[in-house]
C-alpha cells in the first residue's frame, strides 16, 4: 500500500461529534468514538476521537490514529497522527497536527487571526478565508463545502462531494439505514462517507487504493 494512499485518505482527519450532532456534544458531556480500521478484511489499527465542550458553542477534539501493515510478520508500512482541533460554531480556530507518515514527519500548526486563517507547515504560512473546515467526517456540513483542510499536510484542497443515495450497512452488528456521500478531491483521492439516514450520525468510511484494496472505518 502506498504512503500517498493513507495521506489522501486521511484527511485530517479526522474530527467527531458524530452520534449526538454537533449541537447536542456542545451542550452536553465529552464524547468518544473509537473506529477499527482495515485494509481489505485485515484488521490494520484504530482511529480514536474525542471531543469536548468548551463553552459559548465552542468545543475541541482530540485524535489519534495508529495503523501497522505487515507483510509475512515483517511490518512494511506504519503510520502515526496525532491533531488537536480548537472550532467555533461550524469554523475551525486552531489546530495542531503531528504525522508520521512510515518515517516522514508532517507537522502542521494554525489558527485565526482577524479575517484570515493561518496554516504552517514548518517552512510556509498560507493565509486562507475566516471561515476554514477540515475533512471533518463527522460534521454533516462538509457536505456543502468547496474546500477542505487536509490537516496532515496543510493544503487546503478543492473537493466534489456527490449523493449516491440510501443502502442498509452493517453498523456494530445490526443493519442501519445510511445516506451514501463521495467525496472527490482535486488529486483524485475518493472518500466514501455513511451518515445515519434519520439523524446524520457519521456511520463509516472507505476508501479504495491504488491497487484496489480497500480502507475502512467501522464502529468498535
Amino acid at each position: 500500500m502506498k504512503a500517498s494512499i493513507v495521506r489522501n485518505m486521511l484527511f485530517a482527519l479526522l474530527s467527531l461529534s458524530s452520534l449526538l450532532g454537533l449541537q447536542a456534544a456542545s451542550a452536553a458531556s465529552a464524547q468518544e468514538w473509537r473506529f477499527k480500521v482495515f485494509l481489505d478484511d485485515n484488521w490494520i489499527g484504530y482511529h480514536d476521537f474525542r471531543l469536548t465542550p468548551e463553552g459559548a458553542g465552542g468545543y475541541r477534539l482530540d485524535t489519534k490514529a495508529q495503523f501497522d501493515v505487515k507483510f509475512l510478520f515483517i511490518n512494511a508500512y506504519s503510520y502515526r497522527h496525532s491533531n488537536t482541533e480548537q472550532w467555533g460554531q461550524q469554523c475551525l480556530r486552531s489546530i495542531r497536527a503531528r504525522t508520521d507518515d512510515n518515517g516522514r514527519e508532517f507537522i502542521i500548526r494554525g489558527s485565526s487571526d482577524g479575517d484570515r486563517f493561518y496554516i504552517e507547515n514548518g517552512s510556509d504560512r498560507t493565509a486562507l478565508s475566516s471561515c476554514v473546515m477540515t475533512f471533518a467526517y463527522w460534521n454533516p456540513e462538509i457536505l456543502k463545502a468547496k474546500r477542505l483542510l487536509n490537516s496532515q499536510t496543510g493544503e487546503y484542497v478543492d473537493v466534489d462531494i456527490l449523493p449516491l443515495g440510501r443502502e442498509q450497512i452493517p453498523v456494530r452488528g445490526q443493519s442501519v439505514i445510511a445516506n451514501h456521500y463521495q467525496i472527490i478531491a482535486k488529486n483524485n483521492a475518493v472518500i466514501d462517507l455513511w451518515y445515519a439516514a434519520a439523524s446524520y450520525h457519521w456511520l463509516a468510511l472507505q476508501s479504495t487504493t491504488e491497487s484496489g484494496r480497500k480502507i475502512r472505518y467501522l464502529l468498535d
